[in-house]
């Protein structure tokens, strides 16, 4: 159990929100690249990091 959910769950869900930030993150650097600076699309490319760092390595793999 992974906060509460299992594995599988927390898996889904580690996935759909990783898609979210990159589909925001190729807007923010197309914003980049023409100098506009896109303060939505930003703050939801960044409010999908803490996502990337909860995924326990120990469950999934024998490296940890």
């Amino acid at each position: 159990m992974i906060w509460g959910m299992s594995a599988s769950t927390f898996t889904l869900v580690h996935v759909l929100v990783s898609l979210v930030g990159i589909g925001t993150g190729l807007a923010v650097m197309a914003g980049l690249l023409v100098g506009r600076a896109l303060r939505v699309w930003t703050t939801t490319w960044a409010s999908t990091a803490p996502s990337r760092l909860e995924f326990p390595c120990r469950v999934f793999c024998a490296c940890c």
